[in-house]
């Protein structure tokens, strides 16, 4: 009988090592997967920008010693991303036999805010999967997500329009994007109707978003082509930010006008944008940049709905001797628009005495409409009035766009440098979208270090992007007072001090004397009526 007792515990010690052995190689089992790599595109690496709907790309190798086939890989997202059904969560039920070695490679479709602002966001990718000798194991993996931006390159002809023959003619390389194009190159121009050459040497080291380059190309239009429209292609090759490499065909169009030698009249504007919502200072220059003069020159301005001119739409020059201009300012407004862009045209008419013939021209010139924004301080509230050393605060403010357009994803920092002041929580606020005319309110939260000052300036900064995505700036400078920390010792000592003169004054001491007396005397006369 003791020989059966000690087989059943030598049996139970045996199972008690067995699971405690299963339950610690299920914990190791928990950080099997590791991240190889993460990037957004489908086969290869791409940038992205806010408002894109593209694939995020997760590589992970299985480090792990039991095979299974039942990984669930659901990945969390932070703002700005979302999936296609607008939610947070993306989850992938990948059904394929998992082996040691193996090279997991996962595509969530992700979409991302247009009012996304550029750089790294963290997410939790969870993975958890069944293995029948440890049962579930789960394994959260950080993975970065980064907003890079992406360039944009956009090809034009300084002027539109082409003339029958030889010629040399200004190309306008743009970047609409927003993020830096690096090694730009025109490889190959080709038309079917017309010649170009030169453009092999058409090179770019760096444009920034909103920058643009010039570059001269030489034309040989045929004879016949007058009136008619021509397509030019331009190969490009260009870098991304993350050296991601763009490849592309653009195509413009141009206008065959007849042969026109010399006079030629150049239009150009003192600017290429306008403000929503005020008037805009414009001036226009016209130039004769030819070798004769041009007489009775006329210009009339016309524009889309988007913009409207004060004053006459058409003006007289006069004459114009070789290589010299005129320069004429107009008012410009733009009335309350979503539109980006807007339209001016510009019609010349002149009479070219070398050729003897009255010449007529019309030149349309894209503006971009930049949203005018004005953030104003409007109240200040700081709670406790007078914070003291080593104790929390908050600083209520209000702001109001007092501008014509919204100020969008707005961040609101406290500048905390130099300063005796530490963040409570979270040290930027986001405000978001800021429309014109309502105030805005927000609240930073703040804690006072030890310090003897009695005042500081905090200085606090939004930052906003306006229509066009342009990020720009407002500072504010917030005065705070500081309460001593002796506040309640020096009033307790005054109130003491004021006590004690009281009572010391000389006013108070007669009354004393007065108040004994009358006692004294009320006193006496009832002890002698006794």
């Amino acid at each position: 009988m003791r020989e059966n007792k000690l087989i059943m515990m030598i049996l139970i010690l045996i199972i008690m090592a067995s699971i405690s052995s299963s339950i610690i190689m299920c914990k190791g089992e928990g950080n099997e997967f590791k991240l190889l790599s993460t990037y957004w595109g489908d086969t290869s690496q791409i940038e992205v920008t806010g408002g894109d709907y593209t694939t995020l790309t997760i590589i992970l190798r299985y480090e792990g010693k039991w095979s299974f086939n039942n990984l669930v890989a659901k990945l969390s997202l932070p703002e700005p991303f979302k999936t296609s059904d607008k939610s947070n969560t993306a989850t992938i039920y990948y059904k394929s036999t998992v082996t040691p070695g193996s090279i997991i490679q996962l595509a969530y479709q992700i979409y991302i805010s247009p009012q996304a602002l550029k750089g790294t966001y963290l997410s939790n990718l969870n993975l958890e999967y069944f293995i029948s000798n440890y049962g579930l194991i789960s394994q959260t993996i950080q993975i970065p997500l980064e907003i890079t931006g992406r360039p944009n390159i956009q090809l034009s002809l300084y002027n539109e329009t082409l003339i029958e023959g030889r010629q040399t003619a200004l190309l306008t390389i743009k970047n609409l994007g927003d993020a830096d194009a690096y090694n730009l190159q025109i490889s190959r121009a080709y038309s079917s109707s017309i010649t170009i050459n030169n453009i092999g040497y058409t090179y770019i080291e760096h444009i920034k978003p909103g920058e643009n380059v010039t570059s001269t190309i030489e034309i040989y239009v045929p004879s016949g082509l007058k009136g008619k429209m021509v397509q030019i292609n331009f190969d490009i090759r260009y870098i991304g930010p993350r050296n991601s490499i763009y490849t592309e065909t653009k195509s413009i169009q141009a206008l065959i006008n007849p042969q026109d030698p010399q006079p030629k009249l150049d239009v150009k504007l003192s600017t290429g944008e306008l403000y929503i919502g005020k008037i805009n200072k414009l001036n226009i220059t016209i130039s004769n940049n030819g070798y004769s003069a041009i007489r009775n020159v006329k210009m009339s301005i016309s524009t889309d709905a988007t913009i409207k001119v004060f004053g006459s739409s058409t003006m007289y020059i006069d004459d114009l001797e070789p290589w010299q201009s005129s320069s004429i300012p107009i008012d410009v407004y733009v009335p309350l628009t979503t539109a980006a862009t807007g339209t001016i045209t510009i019609s010349t008419t002149y009479y070219d005495t070398a050729r003897d013939v009255s010449v007529s021209d019309t030149r349309q010139i894209t503006m971009l409409l930049r949203g005018f924004i004005e953030l104003t301080l409007t109240d200040v509230a700081i709670i406790p009035a007078s914070p003291r050393p080593n104790t929390p605060f908050s600083i209520t403010i209000t702001i109001t766009n007092v501008g014509t357009s919204t100020a969008y994803a707005t961040y609101a920092t406290p500048i905390l440098e130099n300063l005796p002041i530490q963040p409570f929580g979270s040290r930027s606020v986001y405000i978001g979208n800021i429309d014109v005319n309502t105030p805005t309110t927000f609240t930073i939260n703040l804690q006072l270090l030890n310090t003897t000052l009695t005042q500081v300036k905090l200085p606090v900064v939004l930052r906003y992007m306006d229509n066009l995505r342009n990020i720009s700036e407002k500072s504010f400078e917030i005065t705070i007072n500081i309460s001593p920390t002796t506040s309640t010792t020096t009033t307790t000592t005054q109130s003491r001090g004021t006590f004690i003169s009281i009572l010391t004054s000389p006013l108070t001491i007669i009354s004393i004397i007065a108040i004994i007396v009358i006692v004294s005397g009320v006193l006496i006369m009832r002890w002698r009526r006794k």
